[in-house]
């Protein structure tokens, strides 16, 4: 209820005295918290696949926002999908000036009708587990605050994704392809395809419902002997 509170009174407080936008480094933050996340995805049997670029992503939010949201949609993702794989996004469409952080899940999913009431303050759905019913809300307040929209779409042949879409800052310059250290990734992410951890425009600040459509993935793992010892991850 604090956190809503807060977010609440900051959405309030934006639109009265509009801020210059922050700006954070979407894939250091998202590695962190996929890291933090970790001890909880072995405890419900989750894989979490990384699909986060080497180089930074600099989105339009603070990073301290930016980790409420990111926290709420792994957490949910482990709570609500035991034993599935999940798999974290972070990308950047320089040219319509958007970025998305993602997490999908393969677990159960919800029904199609089910998605609009997903960011509805203490909806809980259909199941016994513990909860507020607000992480969700939390979530798509602190997005709408930066600029942003939560997207919801179920996934084929099932599970559940969740974007957090916002506006993104200048792309930055590139380092000469011989400056980057030996045994970096050119295609980015710390894959290692071991159990429990793979690591491989204008502003729209209305929630996004997308319904069931196909969805093509792509699996960026590589063998890194560095992970060799790494342990399970969370959803």
């Amino acid at each position: 209820m604090r956190a809503l509170a807060v977010a609440d009174a900051a959405a309030t407080e934006l639109a009265a005295h509009p801020a210059t936008p922050a700006a954070c480094d979407a894939s250091a933050t998202v590695l962190e918290r996929i890291d933090f996340w970790l001890p909880a995805a072995v405890a419900r049997d989750v894989t979490l696949v990384d699909h986060v670029p080497a180089e930074p992503i600099p989105l339009l939010c603070a990073d301290t926002d930016l980790e409420q949201i990111v926290d709420v949609l792994i957490d949910n993702a482990i709570k609500y999908a035991p034993g599935s794989t999940v798999t974290v996004t972070v990308t950047a469409r320089w040219p319509t000036g958007r970025g998305r952080v993602t997490v999908a899940d393969d677990g159960v999913g919800v029904p199609p009708g089910e998605l609009p009431r997903l960011t509805e303050r203490f909806h809980r759905g259909n199941h016994d587990l513990s909860g507020s019913g607000l992480g969700l809300a939390i979530a798509e307040r602190l997005v709408t605050n930066n600029g942003g929209r939560l997207i919801l779409e179920t996934v084929t042949p099932h599970g559940l994704s969740v974007a957090a879409e916002l506006p993104v800052g200048e792309r930055p310059t590139s380092p000469p392809v011989d400056s980057a250290p030996t045994g970096t990734p050119a295609n980015g992410g710390r894959g290692s395809g071991l159990p429990g951890l793979s690591r491989s425009g204008g502003t729209d600040t209305m929630p996004t419902i997308w319904l069931p459509r196909s969805q093509r993935r792509r699996a960026r793992r590589r063998d890194d002997p560095a992970s060799a010892t790494t342990p399970g991850a969370a959803s």
